[in-house]
């Protein structure tokens, strides 16, 4: 269940930039902040533990591809983050992939 990486669709250096931008388009405010964790001290969570942890460090929102996978495993998938994201109180996006 491996798969190739990936590059990301916008380069860590304009993340900032690309939110500020989209923070006016939507007419919203897109807090930019980044937390760093030990790849260690998380790899083990169960998807319900990592959407809780998402919550508790007061994430609002995610947004995901259709192919997510997270938790111990990729034990969860997209239809999980919703499911888990409304129990949470995390509002959960789910875009079509990018090609």
């Amino acid at each position: 269940m491996r798969r190739e990486p990936t590059a990301p669709i916008v380069a860590k250096g304009d993340r900032a930039r690309v939110l500020q931008h989209w923070s006016t388009v939507l007419g919203c405010e897109v807090p930019i902040g980044e937390r760093v964790f030990p790849f260690a001290s998380i790899r083990a969570l169960s998807p319900e533990d990592f959407v809780k942890l998402l919550a508790d460090m007061g994430v609002q929102g995610v947004v995901a591809g259709p192919d997510y996978r997270f938790g111990f495993k990729a034990a969860g998938d997209a239809q999980l983050l919703r499911e888990l994201g409304a129990k949470h109180g995390l509002e959960v996006g789910i875009v079509d992939v990018v090609s």
